[in-house]
């Protein structure tokens, strides 16, 4: 037995490995890869983003009158007007949002039934049917033959509404002119 006064020379673990020092850490890799390609890739997205957020802007800006119109439209559907001042204003409504559309001679010389065909030629599908050529051209500057019913006059306000949303957006007198990157490379 040993005494505990006497001290044992004991290495723990492997003796060759006695002096060994660890050897040092690498340095920690960023986040971000620095390899020229990804550079490239993020000009190019950064720059089709700022495109896009402008693009997306310029096309709020020009359909303003959209909004606009719309907003006077569900004013009118509420009010409690006359049916001949109601009728009298819906027919402004739609011609003030033409006139922000087509130029003032081709809206000036559109009347009656003419009217109402232009404006469904100048859609996408045909909104205005032949009641509202007889409420809004026919009855609107002579005496009435019939009284227009509540359900003539939601009918004339939803075709309104589809028209004012779906007219394409040619035509359009922009505030600023709408651009694709396309058409900036094209041009060069």
């Amino acid at each position: 037995m040993l005494d505990a006064s006497s001290t044992i020379n004991q290495s723990f673990g492997n003796l060759a490995l006695t002096n060994f020092n660890e050897a040092p850490m690498p340095e920690t890799l960023p986040i971000l890869p620095f390899a020229p390609g990804w550079s490239y890739l993020a000009i190019i997205f950064i720059t089709w983003l700022i495109i896009f957020i402008i693009q997306k802007l310029i096309y709020q800006i020009n359909n303003h009158y959209r909004k606009s119109a719309l907003l006077a439209l569900a004013e009118l559907a509420n009010s409690s007007l006359t049916e001949q001042a109601r009728l009298y204003q819906l027919a402004e409504l739609i011609k003030g949002t033409a006139l922000y559309i087509f130029p003032r001679e081709i809206i000036a010389r559109q009347t009656g039934k003419d009217w109402f065909n232009f404006l469904n030629t100048h859609n996408k599908k045909q909104v205005f049917d032949s009641n509202a050529h007889q409420l809004l051209g026919d009855n609107l500057y002579q005496v009435p033959k019939e009284a227009c019913t509540e359900k003539q006059w939601h009918s004339l306000i939803e075709q309104t509404k589809l028209w004012i949303q779906q007219h394409p957006y040619e035509g359009v007198n922009p505030v600023i002119k709408p651009f694709s990157l396309l058409n900036l490379v094209k041009s060069k």
